[in-house]
């Protein structure tokens, strides 16, 4: 998770199995260049949410999993003392305003607000994802093995990058890349969000060895955690 939107004096340390999950979505927004693809560029907000993905399909089954990691009353975040089901009174974007504005009193259980995975995915995110559960349509995953190729860049492999909208704020945050645990080279060379660059491999500076420009994951996580953690 990003920092801010679960600070130490916050709603309290979430699960291990549980933050794993959120360490991975933000590599995954931060290094996988296939979220370019699903930009938000027909609404530019006067070229100020040019970060915003829209509609990204995940696969159903890493939704549920995500739900049943997060389900228990250790998993809180801060969503507002009126939040209900199915209702949060902050959205996951303005957990820092709730850190703020409520303090310890805005926090709820994650599975006292988000009933299901699909509810998970589709609404904490103010609609950046999409739950596919047609296993026979592409989808992708936010996590993979370490050592094995990418399965996002085979996903919608002929979808192509939308025009960006103008403003600072179309580019991805590398100081956020690398403060998930994601490695700053491959993110420098692919462009990640921005799908700008060539497809291929970039060479690692330090073994010289050929790595996916998309690569990232658990190693990235685990990575990501120590940072969290620190």
């Amino acid at each position: 998770m990003y920092p801010d939107h679960n600070p130490a004096n916050g709603c309290g340390k979430l699960s291990s199995a549980c933050e794993q999950f959120f360490i991975e979505e933000g590599c995954f927004y931060e290094c996988d260049h296939n979220l370019g693809k699903w930009r938000k560029h027909d609404d530019c907000d006067e070229g100020e949410n040019g970060w915003e993905i829209k509609d990204m399909p995940i696969k159903a089954s890493y939704c549920d999993a995500w739900y049943e990691a997060c389900k228990g009353p250790e998993n809180k975040l801060c969503m507002g003392s009126g939040s209900t089901e199915g209702a949060p009174q902050y959205g996951y974007f303005a957990q820092p305003d709730c850190h703020t504005e409520q303090g310890t009193a805005g926090c709820k259980r994650i599975d006292e607000v988000y009933t299901s995975g699909f509810h998970m995915c589709e609404t904490m995110w103010a609609g950046s994802f999409k739950y596919e559960n047609d296993t026979s349509k592409d989808a992708y995953v936010m996590s993979f093995d370490v050592g094995t190729t990418n399965p996002n860049n085979a996903m919608f492999y002929n979808k192509k990058y939308p025009p960006m909208c103008p403003g600072d704020l179309g580019a991805v945050n590398l100081t956020n890349a690398e403060l998930e645990g994601c490695d700053a080279n491959v993110v420098a060379y692919s462009h990640s969000y921005l799908g700008t660059a060539p497809e291929g491999t970039y060479k690692d500076p330090n073994s010289g060895a050929a790595t996916s420009a998309s690569a990232f994951g658990a190693a990235a996580a685990i990575t990501a955690a120590a940072v969290l953690l620190a």
